[in-house]
């Protein structure tokens, strides 16, 4: 999935070139990065050649944009990345005259000893789902391209991403190690699932912000030239370089900004992604973002919020004061909003909430023969581990009134979000064994979404005619009872919409996958009404 495929004569580094990099970490005794260049430390441009280090991808604005952010160790004319159809190579050439070329900018990074480095930020456009993409970036000039990489999208009506906590390279006192646990998690997870759209970091992803070593032990895993990395800002990366090194859509000038980054948002599917940087701990405007961000996008069927400081966690950290304040100040927008799912990091040990509303645990769930909560009463919080085993913290003695599951492996984990139509799902993996430590998964379910599901798959023809004017008819039969306040009705309403699509002679008007998540939705729906 995340080959490198070898380009030849505008796809090699020269000698000169690779020296450079070789020599770059002799000229000092420390890869920390200044904010700023010093015009009397650098060499000038002209006498470096054009080399990119630390390509990192990130989602875009929706699953149709990508960003891009590498370094460079000159400034360009132009930033570049270009990008083509997989089914456009032929043999390992990359197909220029096929590519589509997209221009961004490049500014002043980090300086590390007297090599002064830029970074370069691209944002790809127009992508189609399901499809493999092969890209490079450079300046433009022939011999200052990158090797050509590998890119697929997936798709978006049901989709899976991996979550991971606190990499945190540096923090157990060896890189090297730290980069190791790091790129095997990470492995592993793509080894497993390989069909996942992208990353979602709970941050901290290097232990000391301004280390531009422990960001290229970070960045230096394969899969990381191929899946997308939604970061979070951790208090371990509150520096100007977290900016440098990653390029996030929609992020707001206004709310929760530091001098690494803003709240951002993106969409994905039918999900709204809002990510916050708690590192500003003004919860008023983090409300404020939040509030906005849902206005804008309101057709959101999931909405999930990433930040770092875990307002529900079970290690030293969750009865600091910065914690408590921040958790007050947050769950009520949470339980406004109807938050699904928050996803947080900082604590290095799993936890996983009740459903929670009102800072109350909502133990008496619905939950259906597969162990789905239906319909839950509030929002779940999840807590991740590290994800290179660099550092762990203890368990706090007493549990959590709030904790459903809380532990402490010593070893590396990370979690899959499996998002469809109206399910989601997390499951936790360790990466010793690859065995499933903890699952927990929820179904959101009402007349409103069965009725919209009927029509949408009627739009995409998946579902015909007559088979679908018989399944509309029954939910408006069953909408009508409702009406009456009849809900034992439509219950019966909704059989006859099941024994319609298990009726073997409209088989041929209906596609398998719609049909299965129309009969287990349906399901759903009658287990709640029953339930009520």
């Amino acid at each position: 999935m995340f080959n490198v495929l070898n380009m030849k004569k505008s796809t090699k580094i020269s000698l000169a070139a690779t020296s450079v990099l070789l020599v770059l970490p002799l000229l000092t005794n420390s890869f920390t990065g200044k904010s700023h260049i010093n015009p009397m430390d650098i060499a000038k441009a002209d006498e470096l050649p054009y080399v990119s280090k630390d390509i990192a991808l990130n989602p875009g604005s929706n699953e149709s944009e990508l960003r891009f952010t590498w370094y460079s160790t000159v400034n360009p004319d132009k930033a570049i990345v270009q990008m083509a159809k997989k089914s456009d190579m032929t043999g390992n050439e990359f197909p220029a005259d096929k590519a589509v070329t997209f221009t961004g900018t490049a500014s002043p990074a980090a300086t590390v000893g007297t090599t002064a480095y830029y970074s370069n930020k691209v944002t790809v456009t127009s992508l189609e789902p399901s499809t493999q993409y092969v890209y490079r970036v450079g300046d433009g000039k022939n011999g200052d391209w990158s090797p050509v990489y590998n890119y697929a999208t997936q798709r978006t009506d049901q989709f899976s991403i991996i979550f991971v906590g606190d990499p945190q390279i540096g923090a157990s006192g060896s890189v090297p190690n730290d980069q190791a646990g790091w790129t095997n998690t990470l492995n592993k997870a793509v080894d497993k699932f390989p069909n996942l759209s992208y990353i979602m970091s709970a941050g901290d992803q290097v232990n000391t912000a301004t280390n531009e070593a422990q960001y290229d032990a970070f960045m230096s895993p394969d899969v990381l030239r191929s899946l997308p990395l939604a970061s979070v800002v951790g208090n371990h990366d509150t520096s100007v370089n977290y900016k440098y090194h990653f390029n996030q859509p929609n992020e707001s000038t206004k709310y929760g900004v530091t001098n690494a980054s803003g709240d951002y948002y993106y969409t994905y599917g039918d999900a709204l992604f809002m990510v916050l940087n708690t590192n500003n701990t003004d919860g008023a405007a983090h409300v404020q973002f939040m509030k906005e961000t849902a206005a804008k996008v309101p057709s959101a069927k999931w909405k999930f919020v990433t930040f770092h400081h875990d307002i529900y966690g079970a290690g030293p950290h969750s009865t600091e004061s910065l914690i408590t304040n921040l958790r007050a100040a947050l769950f009520p927008t949470f339980d406004e909003l109807n938050v699904d799912v928050i996803f947080m990091g900082h604590d290095h040990s799993y936890v996983r909430t009740y459903v929670m509303k009102g800072d109350i645990p909502q133990k008496n769930q619905l939950i259906d023969n597969q162990g789905r909560v239906v319909n839950p009463t509030g929002s779940m919080y999840i807590t991740a581990n590290s994800a290179s085993g660099s550092k762990y913290y203890e368990l706090k003695p007493t549990p959590e009134i709030y904790s459903e599951v809380r532990s402490q492996l010593k070893v590396p984990t990370f979690s899959t979000i499996n998002v469809n139509k109206y399910s989601v799902s997390v499951d936790t993996f360790r990466t010793d064994t690859m065995e499933k430590v903890d699952t927990w998964s929820m179904v959101k379910t009402s007349l409103p979404m069965l009725q919209g599901l009927v029509e949408e798959y009627s739009a995409k023809e998946e579902l015909k005619a007559p088979l679908f004017s018989q399944l509309t008819n029954k939910l408006k039969q069953a909408e009508h009872q409702l009406e009456k306040g009849s809900k034992e009705q439509a219950v019966k309403f909704i059989q006859d919409f099941l024994k319609h699509l298990d009726n073997e002679a409209m088989v041929k008007n209906i596609t398998p996958s719609a049909r299965d998540v129309l009969a287990d939705d349906a399901q759903e729906l009658i287990l709640y009404w029953s339930a009520q």
